[in-house]
């Protein structure tokens, strides 16, 4: 269980399927697979034709807003440069 934000949790259910043995070549512990990332895109390249990942949320425009404001790198410089952001981590 991972508890977060004053009591609201996730809960993980893991399935053992096999136990075998170790593969003497292999490096211990291994991660087997994992879920690709959702890329959102900037809206404002969107309308130029162009397919920029969106790598920053603009805060002030997001709450004057009512929505999340995503823009790329170039656009947060050209257009929300004064504004308060964060980094996007996918």
């Amino acid at each position: 269980k991972y508890v977060y934000d004053f009591g609201d949790w996730i809960d993980h259910r893991l399935e053992l399927e096999a136990i075998e043995s170790p593969d003497p070549e292999a490096e211990y512990p291994r991660q087997i697979s994992q879920s690709r990332p959702r890329f959102r895109y900037c809206p404002i390249c969107k309308e130029q034709g162009k397919k920029e990942i969106a790598t920053w949320i603009c805060i002030e425009c997001s709450d004057a807003e009512q929505r999340q404001v995503l823009v790329c790198e170039e656009c947060l410089e050209k257009f929300h440069l004064e504004h308060y952001a964060d980094e996007i981590l996918y």
